[in-house]
């Protein structure tokens, strides 16, 4: 979900970059996503967990933090995966449009392809899984994807 909320903002950036201001973008386009989420929480409030209804007045703040277990390799990986998405966002539409030269809305072009990889590779990777473990998965996928996108930058900056 997050990466498709991401496609359709990069979308949605690329076709409203230079017609529209950017105050009135992000402003519009808060207000979209606080409707939309509003709506989801709407949708779906059935099947949230229900509140206790007990009178057992004996809470403690510690609670909430020890009554669960985090895994922390897909906390870990999932972290690192948000992060990267961000980062690249930023880094790929400013370099994009400051040393490759492309317009305000083409320059979002490159996160598009990026956050589509991104899509295509997590409704995937169960087929992937099926013959190779997720732990050697996990160990190739960066080494590929860096290789990757090292490469694609330097072949920019040669093309531009």
């Amino acid at each position: 979900m997050w990466s498709a909320g991401a496609l359709s903002t990069v979308i949605i950036s690329g076709f409203l970059a230079g017609r529209v201001s950017l105050a009135i973008h992000l402003e519009v386009l808060s207000a979209i996503g606080y409707l939309t989420i509003l709506i989801l929480l709407a949708k779906y409030k059935d099947s949230f967990m229900r509140g206790s209804v007990s009178a057992d007045r004996t809470f403690s703040i510690r609670r909430p933090f020890t009554s669960f277990h985090v895994n922390w390799v897909m906390a870990m990986g999932l972290f690192g995966a948000v992060g990267l998405e961000q980062a690249t966002g930023d880094w790929i539409t400013v370099f994009s449009r400051h040393e490759l030269h492309m317009g305000l809305g083409v320059s979002t072009l490159p996160y598009l392809l990026f956050v589509l990889a991104m899509i295509v590779g997590r409704l995937s990777v169960h087929r992937l899984a099926q013959h190779v473990s997720i732990d050697r998965l996990v160990k190739i996928f960066p080494m590929v994807g860096g290789a990757t996108f090292i490469a694609c930058t330097n072949l920019g900056l040669l093309a531009s």
